[in-house]
């Protein structure tokens, strides 16, 4: 994978994959204190990582990011097709975006299920933000398993609230009701 280096800044721009909520990870980084962690469910190649970890470094606080996926080598579109998107390795591509970022002191992997990896991962986390099965079951699982994990007024967030993905609005009106807020694509619950 070649990119252009060095990258336009900043370098998560260069970084393939979707990515709307630039302002929801500002306000995780924001209310975030120093030595907390957040999860980022769901990484693919690492662009929202990346911006994450770039608005932690500018914030000089000493926050990790925990990024959960598989990593597949094929992923599935909106219709429920099995399609290759990536003709390497999905989690080699994203660990080579996050060296070339230089934030692999910030970011950390963990390859594995977003709910194999809430059973172990500590809580009280600053924040999640989930971005990975889009299914009723699926979204409605992660919300069940990270929500325990996420401290007193931190935040439990997620992406795709649409009509593209009904499951994920199913869901987060089932656990939250209209507690949670929603910003374009994005839903937000405060953990009271």
């Amino acid at each position: 994978m070649a990119y252009e280096y060095p990258p336009p800044a900043p370098f998560w721009t260069a970084v393939p994959g979707f990515f709307d909520y630039a302002d929801v990870y500002q306000n995780l980084v924001n209310r975030a204190l120093n030595g907390e962690t957040i999860v980022e469910v769901g990484s693919y190649l690492g662009r929202s990582a990346c911006f994450l970890g770039e608005e932690v470094v500018k914030s000089g606080k000493k926050i990790t990011i925990l990024c959960v996926d598989l990593w597949p080598p094929t992923y599935k579109n909106p219709d429920n097709e099995s399609i290759t998107i990536w003709h390497e390795s999905t989690f080699e591509t994203f660990y080579a975006n996050v060296r070339q970022s230089h934030l692999t002191k910030i970011i950390i992997p963990i390859r594995a299920s977003s709910l194999h990896a809430a059973s172990f991962v500590r809580n009280n986390l600053a924040s999640v933000f989930i971005d990975a099965d889009h299914s009723y079951e699926g979204c409605l699982a992660d919300i069940k398993a990270w929500l325990p994990k996420v401290k007193k007024g931190g935040l439990l967030c997620g992406h795709d609230f649409s009509d593209t993905f009904p499951g994920v609005p199913k869901a987060v009106r089932e656990m939250f009701g209209n507690q949670a807020q929603v910003f374009g694509q994005t839903w937000v619950y405060k953990v009271p």
